[in-house]
This record gives structure tokens, sequence and C-alpha cells, in this order.
């Protein structure tokens, strides 16, 4: 994660080396901007350079979270030729230069600027000014709790007409397909009957209400194993289909492995650049010691040093979870699926 941190005071330079410190904590690789003449040789501030549109523009593009330390005005037009859409623009944060409140601008829910608002504000003793309406009703942001745990917002409409619902006292339904841990928030039931709801599920043609928000946890992990010099598009074929016969949505998937024979292999990291999975690789000794039964193969084992591949694989990236889809085998392609031990949680 990348965060930006611009000032244009003295006190809000020193400032944002406080801040700096904060989100380096929290994971964030971050970048100072300020005045030149605020710049000394013992810190590693960068200056507006060519002018504070670009930078801003650039940090844009580069950043999950950019703070300003300075008038709300300043941040505001500086990021709004930028701002597009509020699935894909960061989280934007103003904070005035003498670090008495904290003020989430853009990106409250899905960016997290709400969240983090208040763990900078808890650090320096400041005000979290919260202007998002089912925060400050202490209803639940379906945006916001579905990022946190790692979930696909299939309709963006959806969750607004879920919100509007929420935010006018009336009820929405709830399905899962998971357990679920901690309270039930305000306003929500199990209850199927209601026109409008959320459903949980890996299955995103689910359709559980007149209105329904499909909300997909990415928890799904894919094993694969190949010939040499199979093609991008073999592997791909045997891909759609075992999610499509399992009925498991694409936006699911988390992650992808095979065995680290096939760390060159160009179809496979051809693959996964397309569906821009995340691609981990497996020793033979590794996939052997993954427990459990799985579908043997003498000759695989012969080959890489253990008797199956692709199961091993999802069972070792899921985390030792569990095999929702078994090998398949397509075209000189091994692929299986395997399901985290991922639940709904609803705890604060």
């Amino acid at each position: 994660m990348k965060a930006g941190i611009l000032s244009f005071t003295r006190n809000g330079s020193k400032l944002s080396l406080k801040l700096k410190n904060i989100l380096q904590r929290q994971g964030y690789q971050v970048e100072s901007y300020t005045l030149k003449e605020f710049i000394t040789e013992n810190n590693d501030w960068r200056s507006y350079e060519p002018d504070l549109k670009t930078v801003t523009g650039n940090l844009f593009e580069q950043c999950s979270l950019i703070v300003f330390v300075g008038a709300s005005g300043i941040a505001v037009r500086s990021i709004a030729p930028f701002i597009r859409d509020k699935r894909t623009d960061p989280a934007v944060i103003c904070l005035d230069d003498k670090g008495n409140f904290v003020i989430p601008l853009l990106s409250g829910h899905l960016g997290g600027a709400n969240r983090i608002a208040r763990a900078i504000a808890a650090e320096i003793a400041a005000q979290p000014v919260i202007t998002t309406a089912t925060d400050i009703r202490g209803l639940l942001a379906v945006d916001e709790w579905a990022a946190q745990n790692n979930l696909h917002i299939c309709d963006i409409l959806a969750a607004k007409k879920i919100s509007a619902l929420l935010l006018d006292g009336q009820y929405v339904g709830l399905h899962s397909d998971f357990e679920m841990i901690g309270e039930i928030p305000e306003n929500v039931l199990p209850d199927e009957s209601l026109e409008a709801g959320i459903c949980i599920s890996l299955n995103d043609t689910k359709k559980p209400f007149k209105t329904t928000l499909n909300l997909i946890p990415k928890v799904v992990y894919l094993g694969l194993g190949c010939k040499r010099n199979t093609s991008t598009e073999a592997i791909e074929e045997l891909f759609l289909e075992i999610l499509e016969t399992n009925d498991i949505s694409l936006k699911a998937v988390a992650g992808a492995a095979t065995i680290d024979l096939k760390r060159n292999e160009r179809g496979v990291l051809q693959f996964a650049d397309k569906y821009s999975l995340p691609l981990t690789f497996f020793s033979g000794d590794e996939l052997g010691r993954a427990e459990g039964n799985y579908s043997g193969s003498g000759f695989v084992k012969q080959v890489t040093g253990t008797d199956n591949v692709c199961e091993r694989a999802a069972i070792l990236l899921s985390n030792e979870g569990r095999l929702i889809c078994r090998k398949t085998v397509k075209n000189g392609v091994t692929a299986a699926l395997a399901l985290n031990g991922w639940r709904v949680n609803f705890e604060d």
C-alpha cells in the first residue's frame, strides 16, 4: 500500500512526520511533500515539482491513501480534477495543521478513509469528523463493511439502494451461504421474503431478493498443473469451465498456485497475468506435505516428486482449506479449487 502526505505550513510539515510514522506502522509506504522552504537536509520530504496539481494527479494514480495537512479547500480543489469512481478513487483525508480535526473527504467507506481517520485521530488525540449518514446513525455501511471483509460488491446501485432503505428506517434481508459470527446489524434480517437484501455467496447469479446486492468473498484458490508448453488458452478454458460447473464467480478467486517446476512456463504466467491472480509456486516437498486424500498419479510423482500438483497446491494456498472442486483434467491441464475457512464477520 502506498500513501502520500501533503503539507503547506511549518506546523503542517512537522505534523506530517508524525503521520508518516503512524501510517508506516499500518503497513503503508509513505511519500511526504511540503514547500521547499520547509525541507531540510535531515528528512526525506519532497517538493511540489513541477506543481501541486501534477503531484496530486500522480498520487491519485499510485496511492490508496492521500492525506492533506492544511485547509480543506486546498484539498478539495487539488483532487477535484481526478475524482472518477468511488470503487477506484483513493481514500482522501484532511487535517488542520495543528492536528485538531481529522476529516475524511473521499472514499470514506470503500477506500477506508473513515476507518483510517479514526485511527489517526486516536493516535494524535484529535477529533475525527465523520459525515457519512450510516456512520453517524450507527447503521451498517455496506460498502465499508464489504471492503473490510474482502467482499466484492457486484452492483454499486444495489448497494446504494440497500443503504437508502436502511437510512429510511426500513428492513433489508440477508442470505448467506457462509457461517456468520457476531450480531447481525440493526434493520438487517435473515428473511428472504423482503423485497431487497444482501446475498453473500460464491455464486453471483443467486438472486433471493427482488433487489439483490451480491457480495462475493475472495476465498477460492486455484491449483494448477500442466504439460510443458501448454497454451494460455488451454488453461483458461478449463479454469472458466470449472468455475461455471461449480457456480463460482470469477470474482471469488483470490489466487493461483502450481509447482515450482512451472515457474517459467509461459502459459501459466500469461494466464495469471490476464486474470490478475497472484501466482504462488510450491516445491515438490512442500506439496507432498499437504495433508489429505488426493487423486494420486504415479507418473506425476515420477516427474515432479509428488503424486498430485493441482489439489495439493490449492489446499496449501487456501491455508489448509477444503477442496470444492477436485482434480479436473482437460487438454493437458489439471485444475482444482479450494475454499478457505472464511466466515461472515459482524463483530466489531
